[in-house]
């Protein structure tokens, strides 16, 4: 029952010990990367993307623009574990009380592809009981994985964004982070579409 457009929507964000952005507390994630694939009825695909390159007092501005420029009010947003990727757009709509309107509209569109592993509606004994995406994606398609990319995980990717806003790094190296940021939130992404196509290729 899903609305197409399918947008397949991923969040990286950044938290620290001590808070450095306006707006968030001790550790909260702070939202400053996301990925976006849209794919039509007729499996057209775009994807659209955007990274936080520079230090910023209001650290979500430009997020949010890039947000109501690339995502559709129409649809169904899909995405991995909804109640993470929720807390970030209402994070969203609490510092931008403007746009309220427009992402309760997002997040009523919300499809966590998740639960259909959470919920065992699909199990394989290889997931070892996890439902993480980096579980699940190697065991239902063959090949696939996150060991050739630069950034392996969300730990990772928090050190390597800090690097690029709070250090003084050579332009060359904050490129190279930048890239790696983006390739591996757009393979979290591009990921949650080969799993939903394996689905529905069950049936």
């Amino acid at each position: 029952n899903l609305d197409f457009p399918l947008q397949f929507l991923d969040f990286e964000t950044y938290s620290s010990a001590i808070t450095k952005f306006d707006g968030f507390k001790v550790h909260e994630p702070v939202p400053i990367q996301y990925s976006l694939f849209r794919l039509d009825k007729d499996e057209k695909i775009e994807h659209f993307e955007f990274i936080q390159e520079n230090y910023s007092e209001n650290i979500t501005s430009d997020i949010m623009e890039s947000l109501k420029n690339n995502l559709l009010d129409e649809g169904t947003v899909i995405c991995w574990n909804k109640s993470f990727e929720i807390g970030r757009l209402k994070k969203l709509s609490e510092l931008h009380p403007e746009n309220k309107d427009f992402i309760d509209s997002i997040i009523e569109k919300v499809f966590d592809l998740m639960e259909i592993f959470s919920k065992n509606l699909y199990v394989d004994y290889r997931f070892i009981g996890s439902n993480s995406l980096k579980n699940v994606l190697p065991v239902l398609i063959e090949g696939e994985g996150y060991e050739n990319l630069d950034v392996q995980d969300g730990s990772q990717a928090i050190t390597e964004w800090e690097k690029i806003i709070f250090q003084n790094i050579s332009k060359d190296e904050k490129k190279s982070t930048i890239d790696s940021l983006l390739e591996y939130c757009k393979y979290d992404t591009y990921s949650m579409i080969k799993i939903y196509n394996f689905l529905v290729n069950l049936s």
